[in-house]
């Protein structure tokens, strides 16, 4: 009776962070991400281009008025606002109503607003950005298991993450468009391509950088 022997098993590939050059620019895995993403949801607020106003002034307006929601406010100039939002859901009835708080705000100082929702702030922001290509006028683009944040990210084209436009012509040159496709380059060439900041970009979109923005402090006023 001849026995079978048991397939070798298959060595994990190397993520970003190893030492290898083989590996795609891929910062996690699917599976990943759910453990290495940290417990945040962050809401990304992007303005429509103001005619009256300077758009750091409309930033800073809707920053002092975010923090009703939420102390964690960031400004992502010239047109996004962050908050980190997971901590007051259940001051507003879940997500849906904080949402509709943070529209209402917008409406009340008068700046048209596109929201998207992420476990990441930059995930986040890109959503926001990408609104009008993903999403009906009436829908949230909401991203709120952290497992899916490469698979919903990979369709959206890199010009959402305001990379150089040299960067991305030059990887339009090479078939690359994409988030998705970015982050199949091999490591050792794509990483000549892209540069060192976008690279980090790519993994802050599914692991929060420490010390991504400075929390928003309303300027005091004078007299």
């Amino acid at each position: 009776e001849s026995a079978t022997e048991p397939a070798p098993r298959r060595a994990p590939a190397p993520r970003s962070g190893d030492s290898g050059s083989g590996g795609p620019l891929r910062p996690v895995g699917r599976a990943d991400a759910a453990t290495a993403a940290p417990a945040e949801l962050w809401l990304a607020v992007r303005l429509a281009a103001s005619p009256s106003q300077p758009a750091r002034q409309d930033l800073e307006r809707l920053g002092a008025q975010a923090q009703r929601l939420t102390p964690r406010v960031s400004l992502d100039p010239p047109d996004g606002l962050l908050l980190e939002v997971k901590g007051s859901l259940h001051l507003f009835g879940g997500l849906e109503g904080l949402c509709r708080e943070a529209t209402a705000e917008c409406s009340h100082l008068r700046l048209p607003c596109m929201l998207a929702v992420a476990p990441t702030p930059l995930a986040a922001l890109a959503l926001a950005r990408a609104r009008r290509k993903i999403a009906a006028p009436d829908s949230l683009p909401a991203i709120t298991d952290p497992s899916q944040l490469i698979g919903k990210l990979s369709p959206l084209p890199l010009a959402m993450l305001r990379w150089p436009q040299d960067t991305l012509d030059r990887l339009a040159r090479i078939g690359v468009r994409t988030i998705g496709e970015s982050l199949r380059l091999p490591r050792a060439g794509g990483a000549r391509r892209v540069g060192d900041g976008q690279l980090q970009t790519l993994y802050r979109l599914v692991v929060r950088a420490r010390g991504l923005n400075d929390r928003f402090e309303e300027r005091p006023r004078l007299g």
